[in-house]
């Protein structure tokens, strides 16, 4: 395999995963809007589809590039507050700590990692260890205040 070849190669794989992440976070967000706006939405082009924005979303994840991760967020994000919110019943915790577990094993002192984890207790109903969490979040770093702002309020409901 020539260099040019290997460059084409990853170039085509990141742009994959930018329009994974686009697509699914679109369809997703789209999604959870009232019907009425959907339809409107839905003449002028878009789909707002949820099951193909989690499918582009969980195949974004799987991927290898730069946009992987916030593909998992976004998941995560979904799982862990967007359907509990918007009462969707749509909350996977089995995928959110699937798609946790190889950010813990490489970040495991990473402050928003470590907020999903948990998080993902809490939904579980273990509170001690995600009050132990929440607390080693906060101080995993120091300079976003907002991320100790968060960990505060989950604190609270623990």
């Amino acid at each position: 395999m020539t260099q040019d070849s290997k460059s084409t190669n990853e170039t085509y794989y990141q742009f994959e995963g930018g329009v994974q992440l686009g697509i699914g976070a679109l369809n997703l967000m789209l999604s959870l809007l009232p019907g009425r706006i959907l339809r409107l939405l839905e003449f002028i082009g878009f789909s707002g589809n949820r099951e193909l924005g989690l499918q582009q979303l969980r195949e974004g994840a799987s991927g290898a590039s730069l946009r992987a991760i916030l593909c998992s967020f976004t998941l995560l994000l979904y799982h862990t507050y967007v359907s509990l919110i918007l009462g969707t019943g749509e909350s996977n915790l089995v995928e959110a700590e699937v798609l946790l577990q190889p950010y813990l094993q490489k970040f495991p002192k990473g402050a928003i990692i470590l907020f999903y984890d948990a998080r993902i207790d809490i939904l579980k109903g273990n509170f001690e260890k995600a009050q132990v969490t929440f607390q080693e979040c906060i101080a995993a770093q120091q300079e976003w205040k907002q991320i100790h702002h968060l960990c505060y309020w989950e604190l609270m409901w623990c």
